[in-house]
């Protein structure tokens, strides 16, 4: 079932305030939201901690204040609050409860610019084994090589789609229990892929640039990202895209 924006908008507050997430999204792990500014840490504008609105207490936050993003109240899409990304990066702050399941959807409304790092990273979960994206276990959402392409990928398989820098995108990612691995843009299925296999828990997330490596570093600017452990049928991925764009003035 489609929502109007009116609902969504509701809901979205409604969420927001009781721990929740945006419709129709369970089993909901992490949600950053640069538009709750109160879930900023701020050393002057360079973002130190950022606490995570799902209520599950996957807050970001470690490595040093030197490596770190900046807010702006105007970062995305010319009038809407976004963590910055110039070669920085943020990390969950304690054991990042992936699970053992096999099935994810994942968020973000950002950009990405062409200074970003060859492979930079928007968002690198990482277990402790092999590296962040040669394992079943361990996934990313990242640049692929050096052009304007972005993908999802687990085990060395990705799932690709071209998109310009510097753009204001909704990218929504899912996997589901057989494996296969959809990229939608904006609201559009654009690539998918198949790398089946569980993840492993208790590893560490980042966001804009690779765990593991400490480098592969994404530029850009984030508005709002999400991870559930839970699959997202194409029919509800709609109401997501629709509540995101609505959101984000897209």
């Amino acid at each position: 079932m489609l929502f109007s924006p009116q609902i969504l908008a509701a809901r979205s507050k409604r969420s927001a305030a009781a721990g929740g997430g945006p419709p129709p999204v369970s089993g909901l792990l992490a949600w950053y939201d640069s538009s709750v500014f109160s879930s900023f840490t701020l050393s002057g504008a360079t973002i130190t901690n950022v606490t995570d609105q799902s209520g599950n207490g996957n807050h970001l936050g470690n490595g040093a204040t030197s490596f770190r993003p900046t807010y702006s109240a105007t970062g995305f899409n010319t009038s809407y609050p976004a963590m910055v990304f110039a070669a920085q990066q943020i990390n969950s702050t304690s054991t990042f409860p992936m699970g053992t399941g096999n099935t994810l959807t994942f968020w973000l409304v950002g950009t990405m610019s062409s200074s970003s790092s060859t492979n930079g990273r928007s968002i690198s979960y990482y277990s402790g084994t092999a590296s962040d994206f040669s394992i079943a276990g361990n996934w990313i959402f990242a640049r692929n090589g050096a052009g304007a392409t972005a993908m999802v990928m687990r085990a060395t398989i990705h799932a690709d789609q071209s998109i310009s820098y510097d753009t204001p995108y909704r990218f929504i990612g899912t996997i589901d229990s057989s494996g296969v691995m959809t990229l939608y843009l904006n609201g559009v299925a654009s690539a998918t892929a198949t790398s089946s296999g569980n993840f492993i828990s208790n590893g560490t997330l980042g966001i804009g640039g690779s765990v593991d490596s400490g480098g592969s570093l994404w530029s850009g600017s984030f508005a709002e990202i999400g991870i559930s452990t839970a699959f997202t049928n194409s029919t509800d991925v709609s109401t997501l895209d629709s509540y995101l764009r609505t959101r984000w003035g897209l």
